[in-house]
């Protein structure tokens, strides 16, 4: 009987509109079958990364640290990390998930110093110059910043990404082929794309993220519950 290598990248979807964007563009341009698992919609989150070739997992408003009646699949995301982790299986974590990702490995998530929304510098470290993923990166970037909770990393986690307010913007952890990045659209400004939110104008200086406005008819929304 022959072995087939895993192809599929399963990606972990939070809320209807955090669906993996260019990841997934990238990802199956790159012949790797893209597949979700919509929390939100009750899917069932898998209990071993078996088949796997990689996994993400995206944002959302809950929080890493909290099994509050919504985020009812925080402790089967984290059973699926863990043993992610120990499998050796390729992790990409964004915002929520990289928290979750840091309390998997062995960091811990809590409530940051207030939110942080709006466009902000982010500078990466030198050991980023290192990292396949952020390599090509320019030392200074301006991303969009939607967040209000950070995390302490894991002992053996390498920092590639930080900013002043919140100092934990993208990291990896051992082996080197887990990544996690923590603000809002890091990754997509590394992939010199733009985050959609849909009306709302936002802040050109991350600082004065409380005064993010609304569009007409729409309801204030919480920021994204991630480190940054």
């Amino acid at each position: 009987m022959s072995w087939a290598k895993p192809t599929d990248v399963l990606v972990v979807q939070h809320l209807p509109h955090e669906g993996s964007y260019a990841i997934g563009t990238v990802l199956e341009a790159a012949g790797l079958p893209v597949r979700s698992c919509r929390t939100w919609a009750g899917g069932p989150v898998p209990e071993s990364p078996d088949g796997l070739a990689a996994l993400v997992v995206m944002g959302g408003p809950m929080a890493a640290y909290d099994d509050s009646p919504a985020f009812t699949t925080r402790t089967a995301e984290l059973t699926l990390l863990r043993a992610a982790l120990e499998a050796e299986v390729p992790v990409l974590g964004v915002c929520l998930g990289a928290q979750l990702l840091a309390v998997a490995a062995g960091g811990v998530a809590r409530p940051g110093g207030g939110q942080q929304i709006g466009w902000g510098a982010v500078r990466t470290t030198p050991a980023a110059s290192a990292d396949p993923m952020f390599v090509a990166a320019p030392e200074h970037l301006r991303v969009l910043h939607w967040h209000g909770d950070t995390m302490d990393l894991p002992a053996d986690a390498t920092l590639l990404a930080s900013c002043d307010r919140y100092p934990v913007q993208a990291f990896r952890t051992e082996p080197p082929r887990l990544l996690h990045i923590a603000g809002g659209d890091l990754g997509g400004a590394l992939r010199r794309r733009r985050f959609p939110v849909r009306g709302r104008r936002l802040p050109h200086d991350a600082v004065a993220g409380r005064h993010l406005q609304r569009g007409p008819g729409r309801p204030r929304s919480r920021p994204c519950r991630r480190p940054a």
